[in-house]
């Protein structure tokens, strides 16, 4: 396979869920550009990484050279590069990513935008890993890495994403809740490291429960990505479109068909019942984002 076959192979996975979770966010979508401009610095974060692990090595007096057989190293030394260099030096610099770029920004003001931009991050984290173990070992590598280690990346960047839009919100109370799931974040991936680290020695036994954590983690990021686009749309200013009905004058949803007061049809009148904004009760076109009287986003 060719260089360029190869890059867009290690690239398509991180790109894919990037734009997927990014279509999720219905109701106040984040402006697309900073959405790139965090997951092309997210990749370079790959970089202050590599820095710190190797960092982080030296400080323990580890031989580097050790990470060019990872399935002879001991069961001690695993769970060394696991969870004290590689699970902490990676999080922590995909979170600093996300918090030099985003954490000011207007745009990081809902629940919703911790895992938005959280993602970015890690997804382009992620593309690169991806393209370097391409190009190390073979692209048939990315048949494991592409659906597994991109969206571990995903899911564990959710928890301190999760943690730091929090800590925006409400300030110093939730300062320990980010340095907790940060802290997660850095042992989860320690511990999925580790498992397959072992993998590939002699403890194969563990690759179960490496899919047993990824499937879990999983389906917990997703409920709570869903969530917090609940929580993110009441925070917002968004209200709702309502006719009134001609008859009885009760409101109701603009799509509902009869009034479920007096139970007349809502449209079988000479003339069509005027739109209101749910909100201010002042007058709307059908085709208007916003009400033009108090600002707040129309959802019909």
């Amino acid at each position: 396979m060719n260089s360029l076959s190869t890059l867009v192979l290690g690239f398509a996975p991180g790109i894919f869920w990037l734009w997927f979770i990014y279509t999720r966010d219905r109701y106040h979508r984040e402006p697309r550009a900073l959405v790139i401009r965090v997951f092309i610095v997210g990749m370079a974060s790959t970089i202050l990484a590599s820095i710190a692990e190797v960092a982080l090595m030296l400080s323990l007096d580890i031989d580097l050279s050790i990470l060019d057989n990872l399935s002879e190293l001991s069961i001690k030394n695993m769970a060394v590069l696991s969870f004290v260099i590689v699970g902490p030096a990676e999080e922590i610099s995909k979170f600093l990513i996300v918090r030099s770029i985003v954490f000011k920004s207007p745009y990081f003001n809902e629940t919703n935008d911790g895992f938005i931009y959280s993602a970015a991050a890690a997804l382009g984290f992620a593309s690169i890993e991806n393209v370097t173990y391409a190009f190390q070992f073979g692209s048939e590598v990315m048949f494991f890495r592409g659906p597994i280690s991109t969206l571990v990346h995903v899911v564990l960047g959710g928890l301190w994403g999760y943690g730091l839009i929090k800590y925006k919100l409400k300030g110093g109370k939730a300062l320990g809740l980010l340095l907790i799931l940060l802290g997660a974040a850095a042992l989860f991936h320690g511990l999925f490291d580790f498992l397959l680290f072992t993998q590939a020695g002699s403890g194969s036994r563990y690759w179960l429960l490496a899919y047993v954590l990824f499937i879990g983690g999983l389906a917990i990021y997703w409920w709570m990505l869903q969530r917090t686009q609940k929580t993110s749309l009441k925070s917002l200013r968004v209200t709702r479109m309502l006719r009134q009905c001609l008859r009885c004058n009760s409101y109701v949803n603009s799509n509902s068909r009869f009034c479920p007061q007096c139970g007349s049809h809502m449209l079988s009148e000479m003339r069509v019942p005027t739109l209101i904004c749910s909100n201010c009760q002042s007058p709307v076109v059908k085709e208007s984002k916003y009400c033009a009287t108090c600002g707040y986003q129309l959802v019909k």
